[in-house]
């Protein structure tokens, strides 16, 4: 399999084949990492780590900074002398999906015991609190508070308005729960770096996901509402989607709340820069999800029932990352475009920037009329899909095109053969920088192994890797 540019593939950690039900930071981990290097990859995108949310989505998480506690590993926590052999009866797990439920009702009292058995004393945990205070006793208060009152919406008035009083009854009355997210957000980072130091011994670098926008519900917003357009009530007086497209035809109306770059310039985009920082320090490149938005994005009133009501706005532009550049270094940047990249905004700041921008082959082979989906055309300066997380697989995309658009296909693969392995050996043949593809489609899986379908809720992020996936991979290749 010989190629011309850098090769990744694109694997959610959640979805690594686990005796515990969901992927982990442990050996489903550690075994991926050899798997890739075994099969002479340069990177592992890993999608967003931060806490799932609605739909078991990580693009709609309740912290821009927090990780997801169900990526902990047990039986580190075991090693560490947190938790007893006893404790650790794994329930029957069904193989190859998540059931998420099952999985906080079997982790979430473990990582309570190994909370409640930690020493909170411990200098290294000392300096990690310290090190993340931008954020981290926010976030405990928060997910505290979520606990007693639920969404945002119904928090007490003056808890909901940070007043000093009812942050202090909270601190004083539920101490232990707020240093349960505090200890297990150590546990979280912790076990990410010692899974980060393993893939630099191979020479394998992580690639990372920001997602632009954040939860209406979540610790963000109830921390910083000034940086978000929101009415008296702290909720959304606009929110986030975009227009009918290839994935709706009446647009996908997210329901995030937008942000007040007004405001947030005038910090010089502190958040952002604490986001983007501590992103740097985990990951050797970031995927910054709907890179078009700092551009202009689709704003939507917070009353409409779809999303064919809304208009675009002006972003930040190359002034937001001008800034940010004087104050942190930053990574290999991917530019998640799709759907902008015919927009002149978005090209000149792709241009200004010269991040990376990326290209789906399940759309380039379908378009005819577009030289910029043209693979002959691509610059080098790309990274290429077979398909991404909000695709179907290869396989599942062709089976479904219609015989038209399987002609359209034809000019660039051979179509009676294998599809995915056609369409993987086509996106290594290109002189690009780099490409990605995700595990499914090297196993050639058809549509029952597709992770997210944008727009619904209901059955997504659920799916897991066979345990044998280097066995079959290896068969194919």
């Amino acid at each position: 399999m010989l190629s011309k540019a850098e090769k990744g593939i694109l694997m959610p950690l959640a979805s690594l084949s686990s005796k515990h039900g969901i992927g982990d930071f442990g050996k489903p981990a550690f075994d991926f990492i050899d798997f890739l290097s075994y099969f002479k990859q340069d990177y592992w995108q890993l999608l967003p780590l931060n806490p799932i949310g609605k739909g078991n989505s990580p693009y709609y998480s309740v912290s821009s900074f927090a990780g997801e506690i169900l990526y902990i590993n047990l039986e580190d926590l075991l090693n560490s002398g947190l938790l007893k052999q006893d404790e650790l009866k794994t329930p029957d797990f069904i193989k190859g999906k998540i059931d998420y439920k099952k999985v906080r009702d079997f982790k979430i009292p473990l990582l309570k015991k190994a909370a409640e058995r930690f020493d909170t004393s411990d200098q290294e945990y000392r300096d990690f609190l310290k090190k993340n205070e931008f954020w981290i006793n926010g976030y405990a208060e928060f997910c505290t508070a979520s606990e007693i009152y639920g969404e945002l919406s119904d928090f007490d008035r003056n808890l909901k308005f940070r007043r000093i009083k009812s942050l202090n009854d909270l601190r004083e009355k539920h101490k232990e729960q707020i240093d349960f997210y505090k200890i297990t957000q150590y546990f979280f980072f912790k076990q990410f770096f010692k899974m980060k130091k393993y893939a630099e011994s191979k020479k394998i670098r992580l690639i990372g996901d920001i997602p632009f926008y954040v939860s209406d519900s979540g610790a963000d917003v109830w921390l910083y509402p000034e940086y978000f357009k929101l009415d008296d009530n702290l909720s959304p007086r606009l929110k986030a989607g975009v227009p009918p497209d290839i994935f709706s035809k009446t647009g996908q109306l997210w329901g995030n709340p937008i942000y007040d770059f007004e405001v947030q310039k005038k910090d010089g985009y502190l958040w952002w820069e604490q986001r983007l920082k501590k992103q740097s320090e985990m990951f050797d490149a970031i995927r910054i999800d709907h890179f078009r938005a700092f551009a202009n994005y689709y704003e939507i009133p917070a009353d409409a029932i779809n999303a064919t009501c809304g208009k675009w706005t002006k972003g930040p532009g190359e002034e937001f990352f001008k800034t940010l550049k004087k104050k942190i270094k930053f990574p290999f940047i991917i530019a998640e475009n799709l759907g902008g990249e015919d927009d002149e905004d978005v090209c000149e700041l792709l241009k200004k920037t010269n991040f990376c921008e990326m290209k789906i082959l399940q759309f380039c082979f379908e378009k005819t009329d577009d030289p910029n989906s043209i693979p002959e055309n691509f610059p080098f300066n790309c990274v290429c899909y077979t398909g991404t997380h909000d695709n179907n697989t290869a396989l599942g995309w062709f089976e479904k095109l219609s015989e038209k658009k399987k002609f359209l296909v034809s000019r660039y693969i051979d179509i009676k053969g294998d599809i995915a392995k056609n369409m993987i050996d086509f996106a290594l043949s290109l002189n690009i920088k780099l490409v990605i593809i995700p595990l499914y489609d090297y196993l050639g899986l058809n549509e029952s192994a597709r992770i997210n379908i944008p727009g619904s809720q209901n059955g997504n992020w659920e799916w897991q890797a066979p345990e044998s996936y280097l066995k079959d991979i290896i068969e194919r290749y």
